[in-house]
């Protein structure tokens, strides 16, 4: 499994910049600049990725692509689990939030 490390690099006082990138098994660092997936269902995420992404969204419309994403491609992936974690992460706060999929 690959991992994925995000978070937020402060570019002013008052500016941070987000920072999201997924190492391979010998440690090189892959990074799109829009959005990583990882795992079992990796493959399904990124085209359901690639049709949800919208750049500089408040953190409540980050949580709704990031649940749709997660929900329209793990369903598919009988190897994904039950469920993810979304973590919001803004400069203030980190917002944690459970989904759960497909129960069978």
């Amino acid at each position: 499994m690959a991992p994925v490390v995000a978070g937020l690099d402060k570019v002013s006082d008052t500016e941070w910049k987000p920072v999201i990138c997924t190492y391979d098994s010998i440690g090189y660092r892959e990074h799109n600049g829009q959005f990583e997936v990882a795992g079992t269902g990796g493959e399904l995420l990124y085209g359901v990725c690639e049709t949800f992404y919208k750049p500089n969204l408040e953190p409540e419309e980050l949580f709704e692509v990031i649940s749709n994403s997660l929900l329209a491609a793990l369903d598919r992936d009988s190897l994904s689990g039950w469920g993810a974690r979304v973590y919001i992460l803004t400069p203030t706060e980190i917002i944690v939030r459970a989904l759960k999929t497909r129960q069978d």
